[in-house]
């Protein structure tokens, strides 16, 4: 049980995101039948405020089986969604 003042926000993801050197894609593979969940916690300290967003992933072809896009057109492609996107608070590298 969690104490009352607690904040908790959970995300399913399709994939876990990681880098590669050489590899034609930004996921970590998949595993057939993998009996893996990945948590992260985060202490209050480092979060001051968030904003839940969705964005296309660009990542139709993956869905297919076959690898049409670079690492570099994915990420330009991600870079494009979130610009679009209002947010309530600013960021930047170092701190978001």
């Amino acid at each position: 049980m969690l104490p009352a003042n607690t904040v908790f926000v959970m995300i399913s993801t399709a994939g876990e995101l990681c880098n590669n050197p050489g590899s034609s894609t930004l996921y970590k593979p998949a595993q057939e039948n993998r009996r893996k969940v990945l948590l992260q916690t985060y202490s209050r300290r480092m979060i001051k405020d968030f904003q839940l967003i969705s964005v296309p992933l660009a990542n139709d072809d993956l869905k297919k089986g076959v690898v049409e896009k670079s690492v570099d057109e994915r990420v330009a492609a991600i870079k494009y969604e979130l610009e679009k996107i209002p947010l309530k608070f600013s960021i930047n590298s170092h701190n978001t």
